[in-house]
C-alpha cells in the first residue's frame, strides 16, 4: 500500500515508463486497426457505388436491347473491376443469358458453376442451378437436370424449380409426380400480374397429364 498519493503516483509513473512501448503498441493496434477498416469500408462502400452506376448503365443497355457488342464492355468491367460486389454476380446471370442467346451453352454452364462456387448468396446459388437444370434439360440431359434439382439449397420456395421437377417427372414418364410438382408450382407462385401466365400454362399442363395419368390407370 503507498503511504500517499505522491507515492502512489510516483509509482505509477514508474509503471508507465516501463511498460511505455507496450502501451504505444496497444494504442496502435486498436485505433491503427480501427482507421484500416473505416478505410476497407469506405472503399467497399465506393466500390460499390461505382460497380451500381455500371450495372444501371448495363440494364439500360438491356432494355434499349443493345447488341452483345455494346453490352459485353459493361460485363466486362463488372467482372473484372468490381468481382465483389454483388453487382459482378447479378452481371454473370446476365453474361449467360447473351451466352445462350448465341448458342453458347458450355460457356454459359461454366459461367454458372464458376458463379455457385463465388457467391456467398444462397438464392443466386440456386437460380444458377436452375438455370443449369433447365440447360440440362434443353439437351435431353435428365440425370443432370435432376442432380441440378437436387442440390438446391431452398427446394420448396421456388416455383420454377418445381416446374423443372415437372419437366423431369414427365421426361421420366412419371405423370403423377409431374402432376405434383406442377400443383407445388402453382402454390409457390407469387399472386401477382407477372406471374399470370406462368401461373395459367401450369395450371393447363397439371389438367392435361391429370387427365393423362388417370386414362393410363385406367387402360392398366
Amino acid at each position: 500500500m503507498y503511504e500517499t498519493d505522491e507515492q502512489q503516483s510516483d509509482a505509477l509513473y514508474q509503471w508507465i515508463q516501463q511498460h511505455l512501448k507496450t502501451i504505444i503498441a496497444i494504442f496502435v493496434l486498436i485505433f491503427g486497426s480501427y482507421g484500416a477498416w473505416e478505410l476497407w469500408e469506405y472503399y467497399h462502400i465506393q466500390q460499390s457505388k461505382k460497380a451500381s452506376v455500371v450495372f444501371h448503365a448495363l440494364v439500360t443497355q438491356l432494355n434499349a436491347q443493345a447488341s452483345s457488342t455494346q453490352t459485353q464492355p459493361l460485363i466486362h468491367t463488372l467482372t473484372q473491376h468490381y468481382p465483389k460486389t454483388p453487382y459482378a454476380q447479378l452481371a454473370q446471370l446476365l453474361k449467360v443469358h447473351d451466352q445462350l442467346q448465341h448458342n453458347e451453352s458450355d460457356k454459359a454452364i461454366q459461367t454458372l458453376e464458376q458463379l455457385i462456387h463465388t457467391t456467398r448468396q444462397p438464392a443466386l446459388r440456386d437460380i444458377a442451378r436452375i438455370r443449369l437444370a433447365r440447360i440440362a434439360l434443353n439437351q435431353q440431359n435428365i440425370s443432370v437436370a435432376q442432380r441440378w434439382i437436387n442440390d438446391l439449397e431452398q427446394r420448396t420456395s421456388s416455383p420454377i424449380a418445381w416446374m423443372i421437377k415437372g419437366q423431369i417427372s414427365t421426361q421420366q414418364h412419371d405423370l403423377k409426380a409431374a402432376h405434383a410438382a406442377y400443383l407445388n408450382a402453382l402454390k409457390a407462385a407469387p399472386s401477382t400480374p407477372e406471374w399470370s401466365i406462368f401461373k395459367d400454362n401450369i395450371h393447363a399442363l397439371s389438367m392435361r397429364l391429370a387427365r393423362e395419368a388417370y386414362q393410363q390407370s385406367v387402360a392398366h
